[in-house]
C-alpha cells in the first residue's frame, strides 16, 4: 500500500519550494543578470565635452573606476576650454584642469542594465589658467592673475547605454561648485563619450 502524506505536509513542500525559487529569481536578478554592470568590475571612459549655445566649452574627461552594486566611483582628469566676456570689448579665455573622484548611485534600470541612470557626485581640486595664449591687451592682462588653485565640489547626473556588452554610450551633465576662481564659480558642463568595461 502507498502511504498517505499528510495534506499540511504537502502544503509546507509547496510553500517551501515557492520560496526558493523567488530567492534564486531575486538573486539571479541582482548579480547574475547584471552582467554588464557586475560589482567589481573595472571601467574605462572617456567623454568630450558637448557645446551648446550659452556653454560653447570645448575640453574632455578620462576616468577610471569600478561598479558597485548599486552604482560606480570612479576617479579622473577633466580638461575644459571656455572664452567669456572680458569688460566690453575683449574676450577672456581659461583654461581648466581638475582631479576629481565621485560616486555615482543607480537611480534606475532596465531588467537587463542596458539602460542606466545615475546621480551622484564627489570632490575636485585643479588649476585654472587665463588668457593662456596672450590674446588680452597688456593694460587687461596686468589687471588679472596668470592662473589660480581652485577647489570645490560637483553633482553629476548620466545616462549609460550599453551598446554591446562590453562598450557603453554615456552622456552626462554636471554642476560644480568652484572655489578660488576668477573666471566663474557656478557653471554647468555637459559631457558625451563612450564607456569600457
Amino acid at each position: 500500500r502507498l502511504k498517505r502524506i499528510p495534506m499540511y505536509r504537502t502544503q509546507i513542500n509547496a510553500v517551501t519550494a515557492a520560496l526558493f525559487v523567488v530567492f534564486v529569481s531575486l538573486f539571479a536578478g541582482s548579480e547574475a543578470k547584471a552582467q554588464r554592470t557586475m560589482r567589481y568590475q573595472n571601467i574605462l571612459t572617456g567623454q568630450l565635452s558637448v557645446p551648446y549655445a550659452k556653454n560653447p566649452d570645448i575640453g574632455g574627461v578620462l576616468s577610471y573606476g569600478q561598479y558597485t552594486l548599486n552604482g560606480y566611483w570612479s576617479a579622473g582628469i577633466q580638461s575644459i576650454g571656455r572664452t567669456q566676456p572680458e569688460g566690453k570689448y575683449n574676450l577672456l579665455q581659461t583654461q581648466t584642469l581638475r582631479l576629481y573622484g565621485e560616486y555615482m548611485h543607480r537611480l534606475i534600470s532596465d531588467r537587463k542594465r542596458i539602460i542606466n541612470l545615475y546621480c551622484g557626485g564627489g570632490p575636485f581640486i585643479g588649476y585654472e589658467f587665463y588668457d593662456p595664449f596672450g590674446r588680452l591687451p597688456d593694460h587687461i592682462q596686468k589687471s588679472i592673475e596668470d592662473n589660480a588653485f581652485i577647489y570645490g565640489i560637483k553633482g553629476s547626473i548620466e545616462i549609460e547605454i550599453f551598446l554591446m556588452k562590453k562598450i557603453a554610450f554615456v552622456l552626462g551633465a554636471n554642476i560644480p561648485l568652484t572655489f578660488g576662481s576668477e573666471s566663474s564659480w557656478f557653471r554647468g558642463n555637459s559631457t558625451a563619450g563612450l564607456r569600457i568595461n
